[in-house]
């Protein structure tokens, strides 16, 4: 079905958009000429971009307090922390 929608031009974006449209996929449409390298290049950034954000949801990010001499207790050992993930 996809080689289908690929070579049907006009008519099979609208058939491809019902069904990414029930997927609950969130789409856009590109026209343009594909010997136009410009084109080619936005399409190929905007894909880039467009994993990236992918990526980054699966992604965990935390803030690490910075070593406090009066409360040595609590701070994080930076180097402690490198060595037990094996980033030192």
């Amino acid at each position: 079905m996809t080689e289908l929608f690929k070579g049907s031009g006009p008519v099979g974006v609208l058939q491809a958009s019902g069904v990414l449209r029930r997927l609950g996929r969130d789409f856009s449409f590109v026209f343009g000429d594909p010997n136009d390298k410009k084109l080619i290049e936005d399409v190929i950034k905007y894909a880039q971009v467009a994993r990236l954000l992918k990526d980054l949801k699966n992604v965990k990010i935390g803030l690490l307090p910075y070593r406090c001499k009066v409360m040595t207790d609590i701070y994080v050992d930076e180097f402690s922390l490198m060595s037990q993930t094996g980033d030192l």
